[in-house]
């Protein structure tokens, strides 16, 4: 999962974008810590447009 997030990481530019990636895989997973933590970060980020 390390080396699938580095390489997405250094394909998508934007931070927000890669988050909702993340919080997307975790709902296919079924993960809720994930979708958590994802969530959370996005939500530091502050309001932003996509």
């Amino acid at each position: 999962m390390l080396a699938m997030d580095q390489y997405a990481s250094s394909r998508i530019g934007d931070g927000v974008l890669h988050e909702l990636i993340k919080i997307r895989a975790s709902q296919l997973n079924g993960c809720s810590y994930c979708i958590d933590t994802h969530t959370s970060d996005l939500l530091k980020m502050g309001p932003r447009m996509l």
